[in-house]
């Protein structure tokens, strides 16, 4: 299911969507939940704070997906889509 996201002060769509596991802001900025932020925001790159992005559930890559950082862990303990984008990359390092 879709999550909302308020946006804070520093934030931009690039790295709202890293920290969901998201390699490049697209998914989120196409998001059809999105779809009045590109006419308020000319740039993904510049958000004001208070500004609400809808997050899109995760889609595997063997799903069919793009642009996320999923699949199941090495290790077999749980699903990386579930990890934001820098505890993926510190329990790949740990596998």
């Amino acid at each position: 299911m879709p999550r909302k996201r308020q946006v804070r002060e520093g934030d931009h769509l690039s790295s709202i969507a890293q920290a969901y596991g998201f390699r490049t802001d697209d998914p989120v900025w196409h998001h059809a939940d999105n779809a009045d932020l590109p006419a308020k925001r000319k740039s993904p790159h510049i958000l004001a704070p208070g500004d609400e992005v809808t997050i899109p559930d995760p889609v595997k890559k063997e799903d069919g997906g793009r642009g996320v950082v999923g699949g199941a862990c090495p290790q077999r303990c749980c699903d990386l889509a579930e990890r934001s984008a820098p505890d993926v990359a510190i329990h790949r390092s740990r596998a």
